[in-house]
């Protein structure tokens, strides 16, 4: 929903890395596609791109050691990076240190499988830096999921359990 591109907006413009996770691959791809990146380009004027790493392992990149080397040979001269479906990504700890080493892009990780990142992010906590998770009924798989993935990661988990129409 447009309220749910506005949180994402806010978040990004106040805290580096954004995780949006929890959507299926139909849901993930409409929000990308249809809601998130006009969001950026029509109503705010700001450019943002999208790494997408599954077209990547189209193009023959294989592991992650191929996908570090893709990231480091760019030169992200945009304030706002997308990286679709990072769940291809097995080393999050490798991939997050070179994140970092672009200071001066804002990050939306989007992944359809959350544990393991999950995981990581609750032993570094004492990073010092904000992670957000979003959230939506519609996209999880039972109402059950969510009710446990709020249990678990209260209270510096941040849901926005919206309801959306179909």
């Amino acid at each position: 929903t447009d309220v749910l591109s506005k949180e994402l907006f806010s978040s990004l413009l106040n805290n580096r890395f954004t995780i949006l996770y929890g959507l299926r691959r139909s849901g993930k791809t409409f929000f990308i596609k249809n809601m998130f990146l006009p969001f950026f380009r029509d109503q705010t004027n700001i450019l943002c791109d999208c790494l997408d790493f599954e077209k990547l392992s189209r193009l023959g990149l294989k592991g992650d050691d191929e996908y570090l080397e893709y990231i480091k040979s760019r030169s992200f001269d945009v304030p706002f990076l997308i990286l679709d479906e990072v769940s291809l990504f097995q080393n999050f700890p490798a991939l997050f240190r070179l994140l970092k080493s672009f200071p001066e892009t804002h990050f939306l990780l989007v992944s359809s499988v959350s544990i393991g990142y999950l995981d990581f992010l609750k032993r570094k906590k004492d990073s010092g830096l904000s992670f957000f998770y979003f959230s939506s009924l519609l996209f999880l798989d039972s109402e059950a999921d969510f009710l446990d993935l709020k249990n678990d990661f209260l209270p510096s988990l941040r849901v926005l359990s919206s309801r959306v129409q179909k």
